[in-house]
């Protein structure tokens, strides 16, 4: 296991797990974090993210994030 420590979580590329996937499984927890602390915004959370509401929608829907 390799661990990299940011400012607020641990980010960690598990044995085995291939580069794509450790970027999934961070995409996820990433924007899974800026919806909670938004209040579920999908709006705000983009602004807060710099992306395009309709480009936040498409990947919640591609990483499965519940809202």
């Amino acid at each position: 296991m390799y661990v990299l420590s940011g400012q607020d979580h641990l980010y960690y590329l598990k044995e085995d797990e291939h580069y794509a996937e450790a970027v999934r499984r961070f995409r996820k927890h990433l924007i899974s974090d800026v919806l909670r602390a938004c209040g579920g915004n999908r709006s705000k959370a983009a602004r807060q993210l710099g992306m395009q509401p309709p480009n936040l929608v498409y990947l919640i829907k591609k990483l499965g994030i519940q809202v």
